[in-house]
């Protein structure tokens, strides 16, 4: 089967939530549904002040941003839309924002997607990283029971649940990815005319003060027609294509000598890491003749009693760390 995006591929973007170009700017159709304060709405409600730019990223990526500002309350809801037009791929991101002068009202359950017409067959999803030798699993589920929620058990990416996922029909396969700004899910159920797709962050019940944003986790989609091998290899062309980092020509990043030091007074992963710890490290692989291009440290380096999966915020532990990771960056740069 043809390995290379086609027409029929393109043609299947509609069923990807995709506005017709043709009818206009339909801001109730954006794929967003939130709740404030307790009401549901769709896209960027009729209420708010709306607006819409088109803006072409470059020869193959087109941005369609939605946006809209309740002029009673300051909220400010902006949904972006990234649209390939060398692979069928569709990316949503939404981001709100309280421009007023007080609270906002209370936003809750902010979820991106929609329907999906076709010949629903399964979902499948994997478990991801559990760190037990059952992880990375893959299920295959029909959703005959009705629906599903997955979701990582922690604030990790992937403990429980991988956030790459298929929804297979009979003559098409649609490839999903979740962003992990949050602590992500997605809903999958069946519906009369194929599947419902949903993906959000898990806790979602807020209020934004004055100046305050959130975005929500970006959703990536693929349509491919055909089978999953198909489909699995269209996915890697597009990331090759235009997610691996690239050096400032164009050409894919070298090969690097990547060290480290962790596992330190016999603790886990980095929970042990301390500046001096590291700039001894880093001191005695050059005193070796081996000069990192990269010092990796890995989860750890904040407040956690040695217990990484506690992820509590993103600050250096200022006891291991009095003068934050500046030290270790600028001994780096040294060498």
């Amino acid at each position: 089967m043809n390995q290379k995006t086609t027409r029929a591929d393109m043609n299947l973007m509609n069923k990807l939530f995709i506005q017709d170009a043709n009818a206009g700017v339909m801001y109730d159709r954006v794929p967003l549904k939130f709740k404030v304060n307790g009401k549901e709405m769709q896209g960027i409600p009729a209420q708010f002040k709306r607006s819409y730019t088109r803006e072409r990223v470059d020869a193959n990526i087109i941005r369609y941003t939605y946006s809209g500002t309740c002029e009673t309350c300051g909220l400010t809801v902006t949904a972006t839309h990234l649209e390939y037009r060398d692979f069928p791929v569709s990316e949503w991101i939404a981001e709100f924002r309280n421009d007023g002068d007080a609270d906002s009202p209370v936003i809750s359950d902010i979820v991106l997607g929609g329907d999906i017409a076709g010949g629903f067959r399964s979902f499948v999803h994997g478990n991801g990283d559990t760190c037990r030798d059952d992880g990375y699993e893959w299920f295959t589920d029909t959703l005959g029971d009705g629906g599903m929620t997955i979701h990582p058990q922690d604030a990790t990416s992937c403990n429980g649940a991988f956030p790459y996922m298929k929804l297979v029909f009979t003559d098409f396969v649609v490839r999903a990815a979740v962003g992990w700004p949050h602590m992500w899910k997605a809903d999958v159920a069946r519906t009369a005319d194929g599947v419902s797709y949903f993906c959000g962050q898990l806790r979602c019940h807020m209020k934004l003060h004055p100046g305050e944003a959130i975005i929500t986790p970006r959703l990536t989609l693929m349509i491919t027609e055909g089978d999953e091998a198909r489909s699995r290899n269209l996915w890697r062309r597009w990331y090759l294509a235009h997610i691996l980092p690239r050096e400032g020509d164009g050409q894919p990043i070298p090969p690097a000598l990547c060290l480290h030091h962790w596992g330190c007074e016999g603790k886990p992963e980095h929970t042990a890491a301390t500046e001096e710890n590291q700039l001894l490290g880093i001191e005695e692989y050059v005193r070796r003749g081996y000069t990192p291009d990269i010092w990796w440290i890995d989860a750890g380096w904040y407040k956690c009693d040695y217990n990484w999966p506690y992820i509590g915020t993103w600050k250096p532990d200022a006891e291991r760390f009095p003068n934050g990771l500046g030290p270790i960056g600028r001994a780096c740069d040294k060498y």
